[in-house]
């Protein structure tokens, strides 16, 4: 018991992420203010510098084209593995031409839902949202930012703007000791307390899930690890059925009450009941 102040104080300093939305004005070097906010910014950095490379003109790309049934565009770069051979060098691809394990697990539960649009709204969503879009200072950029995923046979970082939400799917399938899946998810197009109601939504659900989740207002953070590969397979398929769910559904989250209804909904939907 003696220890567990001083490990507390410790890991103030390391899991916490404030840095959760690129386009803030916090994110910056200068307000990293844990290891996870240096990772996060170090990463977002990465990726933007990968994918601009891999977009110059005159070089040749070594980002593919996914194009599906889902009208949703994804700039693949495969590390090795995460293509067949034939796909590789096609400047687009398909979801057949994917062999990485976790990218193939998450595409499968994002087809199984597909592209809907929003649950019915009331009115006071409504004008939540056209509120929301009128004090964003450069919604137009929001809305076309790019969609980008590195793969690998075994691994997968799939970053997406669906909307006014920002979501990162970062997985690695080895053994049981190394193998994990991690989430991040931030933002939405409604007012703050529907943003919320949603993110406490993605809570329970991730929960149910087995997830460690460490939710900030309207965005969260959330971990799975310790368990094999199969189970986590199993996870990220149901993690993109979560995303596409929970896609625009905090324009209708009016009242606490759906928090729960959402919740029960979904588990009973895709059978995992207790």
């Amino acid at each position: 018991m003696v220890a567990a102040g001083p490990g507390k104080k410790v890991l103030q300093h390391i899991t916490p992420l404030n840095l959760l939305d690129p386009r803030g004005k916090n994110f910056t070097p200068e307000h990293c203010r844990t290891y996870h906010d240096i990772t996060r910014f170090a990463h977002e950095k990465a990726m933007v510098e990968l994918f601009e490379i891999s977009k110059g003109k005159g070089v040749r790309t070594a980002a593919r084209l996914l194009k599906s049934s889902i009208p949703l565009e994804v700039h693949v770069v495969d590390l090795g593995g995460g293509l067949r051979p034939e796909a590789a060098k096609s400047p687009v691809i398909t979801p057949e031409d994917i062999t990485s394990t976790p990218m193939r697990a998450y595409w499968r539960g994002v087809s199984a839902i597909g592209w809907k649009g929003p649950k019915p709204l009331d009115l006071a969503g409504f004008i939540s949202v056209v509120m929301g879009a009128a004090s964003d200072t450069n919604p137009r950029d929001r809305l076309e930012e790019d969609n980008y995923a590195l793969i690998a046979q075994d691994y997968l970082n799939f970053s997406s703007r669906l909307g006014y939400h920002f979501t990162t799917i970062d997985a690695y399938l080895g053994t049981s000791e190394d193998s994990y899946v991690s989430l991040t998810f931030y933002g939405g197009g409604a007012d703050l307390s529907r943003r919320v109601r949603r993110v406490q939504f993605l809570t329970r659900v991730l929960e149910h899930l087995e997830f460690r989740v460490e939710p900030q207002g309207d965005a969260l953070t959330a971990r799975l690890d310790g368990v094999s590969p199969d189970i986590l397979t199993d996870k990220l398929e149901l993690l993109g059925r979560l995303i596409m769910v929970a896609k625009q559904l905090d324009i209708t989250m009016d009242s606490d009450a759906l928090v729960e209804r959402y919740y029960q909904e979904f588990i009973t939907t895709h059978n995992l009941a207790l």
